[in-house]
């Protein structure tokens, strides 16, 4: 997922600049889109991927495009978050921010019993990767320490879980599917 996320973003700077704004029909716009994501999927031997070109709050066009001989993808495909998840951790994160919920400089102890006997370590910290060993010195990516930002999010948001934060706040209010997972 993080390599479909990864081509998209690249897929979509390359089409921002050779596709100036309303200077293409959308049909026009899309083919470029389309070509440039193949390529780079193709590049990086991703099988498929399904996308949705929004302007405006309003989707303008979505498809799939194929590169392998598996199975082919489509907007409905259901697919796992993996590493997704950090991506919308960020935007919850940010958002409790600018809601005054928290601070990305409180101490990640005030969120945290676990983190009572190292105060110095922020929520920024956490967030940047740079919790571990003299905080804020040293960038160690890691899944274990990241993921307790959905336990700091639950307690800023006044809920139970992360899940809770996510459904109510991303994916209910952006009318994306729940499907249950073991692994979420």
């Amino acid at each position: 997922m993080r390599t479909i996320l990864a081509a998209l973003t690249f897929a979509l700077g390359a089409c921002a600049h050779t596709v100036p704004d309303n200077a293409l029909k959308v049909t026009d716009a899309t083919a470029s889109f389309e070509d440039v994501v193949a390529a780079r999927a193709a590049e990086l031997t991703i099988p498929g991927i399904a996308y949705a070109v929004v302007r405006d709050g309003a989707i303008i066009s979505e498809g799939e495009i194929t590169t392998g001989d598996g199975p082919g993808l489509t907007p409905d495909t259901p697919l796992r978050f993996a590493s997704v998840t950090k991506a919308f951790t960020a935007v919850l994160l940010m958002r409790a921010v600018e809601a005054g919920h928290l601070s990305l400089d409180d101490s990640l102890s005030r969120w945290d019993a676990g983190f009572a006997n190292q105060p110095q370590i922020t929520v920024r910290h956490l967030a940047a990767h740079v919790s571990e060993g003299d905080a804020g010195q040293e960038y160690v990516y890691g899944s274990t320490r990241y993921s307790k930002l959905g336990d700091v999010l639950a307690k800023a948001y006044g809920v139970q879980s992360y899940e809770d934060v996510l459904r109510r706040e991303l994916i209910g209010p952006l009318g994306m599917t729940w499907r249950e997972s073991p692994y979420l």
